[in-house]
């Protein structure tokens, strides 16, 4: 896996003329109050909060575009991206146009 501080991926990061998706970190999403990972099912491409340990169906690769740095596309393991309608129903589609989710992060230092 290409972490985001590699050279290569660094360049195509700051780079906005460039058109892939690049990924930088993959990650399992908790649902909090049900201590639940989302997972992402071969069945009708549903999306579910079911399985409480991280395997290949819970793991989302996190890609940034280069032209929109400050957000992410969701990839799961079979290549569909995260994305979610105008009533707040999600899914998953081929392409990753359809949603994109904003990010903002803290750099936290401990001694």
């Amino acid at each position: 896996m290409n972490g985001c501080f590699s050279t290569n991926v660094a360049t195509a990061c700051l780079d906005p003329s460039s058109t892939d998706l690049v990924e930088c970190i993959r990650v399992g999403i908790l649902h909090n109050p049900l201590g639940r990972f989302l997972t992402a099912e071969s069945f009708n491409n549903e999306i579910n909060v079911s399985c409480t340990v991280l395997r290949k169906r819970q793991i989302w690769s996190m890609q940034i575009h280069p032209s929109r740095p400050g957000a992410v596309y969701l990839l799961n393991y079979l290549d569909r991206y995260l994305s979610a309608d105008n009533d707040g129903r999600i899914y998953t589609s081929r392409t990753p146009c359809t949603s994109w989710f904003p990010t903002s992060y803290d750099l936290i230092f401990s001694n």
